[in-house]
């Protein structure tokens, strides 16, 4: 059976940590989709931090959350144009690997299984970004939505936001396909 192409609509139903020999050059170029939006970013974070368990159990962090932004290398053959086959992407951001690190931040090898059980293509190049320490919780004000005001999940998504931007910060302008 032929390997998923993405997202949507196979959404990602497990990411395990990929063994990777060797590592993810520094030099290397990761690509990001959805340009400067850290919105979408913290709410992609926020609904797939479940599926991270077992990254965490790999890494000896056992009930832990994962705070991630998912990207890709630009290596082996993977462009952008054959990144975006199968999805909806036009734009796009780039930076180099060691500007992320150099800033404190982890790139762990990651391996995504879609929902029809077919891991997905890009999976040789796909990464996450550990974007905040793994001992912050979720905001009450989103894990209980029912007792919670809008201007309290407002708080609360402007909270996670702060661990993101500075990250998000570090990429290009957006580029075009």
């Amino acid at each position: 059976m032929e390997a998923s192409n993405g997202p949507a609509p196979n959404h990602p139903q497990s990411v395990t940590l990929r063994a990777e020999t060797p590592a993810l050059d520094p030099s290397c170029t990761l690509l990001r989709w959805w340009c400067q939006d850290v919105n979408r970013a913290v709410l992609h974070a926020l609904n797939y931090r479940k599926l991270y368990q077992p990254v965490l159990v790999s890494l000896g962090l056992p009930g832990a959350t994962a705070w991630v932004l998912s990207v890709f290398a630009l290596r082996d053959g993977w462009t952008p144009d054959r990144l975006a086959e199968g999805t909806n992407q036009q734009r796009y951001q780039t930076v180099i690997a060691q500007r992320i690190l150099d800033v404190g931040y982890t790139i762990w090898p990651t391996d995504v299984t879609g929902a029809d059980g077919d891991p997905y293509r890009t999976n040789p190049v796909h990464y996450d970004i550990c974007v905040a320490d793994h001992t912050l919780e979720v905001p009450t004000a989103l894990s209980n939505r029912d007792g919670s005001t809008e201007n309290a999940r407002k708080a609360a998504r402007a909270s996670l936001a702060a661990h993101f931007e500075p990250v998000l910060a570090l990429w290009s302008n957006p580029l075009e396909l």
